[in-house]
């Protein structure tokens, strides 16, 4: 969405936005084969998916306003710092 004029924050916000519900259908059936309810998963995931995103835009917002770094480079020094926080906390609190 940044390569085709989107603002970085709309960009991402929209792909977090798509990602929370098809990240919670995959990652309850496929990555963590959990039985745990959805009225208990769900709230746990985008919780998980919030704190997720303050890690990921957070940081790109630092490196690209007080560092000068591009917002697509931002993007992918940001992305493995985001993706660990999410699976270490869905393994352990979001699907338990």
């Amino acid at each position: 969405l940044v390569m085709v004029g989107w603002h970085y924050a709309a960009a991402s916000l929209t792909a977090w936005i798509i990602g929370v519900f098809l990240g919670y259908a995959l990652n309850r059936r496929f990555t963590f084969n959990s039985m745990t309810s959805v009225s208990r998963s769900f709230p746990r995931v985008t919780a998980v998916y919030v704190g997720q995103q303050a890690i990921g835009l957070g940081g790109i917002a630092v490196l690209v306003e007080s560092f000068g770094v591009g917002e697509i480079p931002a993007y992918f020094i940001m992305a493995p710092f985001a993706m660990a926080f999410s699976f270490v906390a869905m393994k352990y609190f979001a699907f338990r």
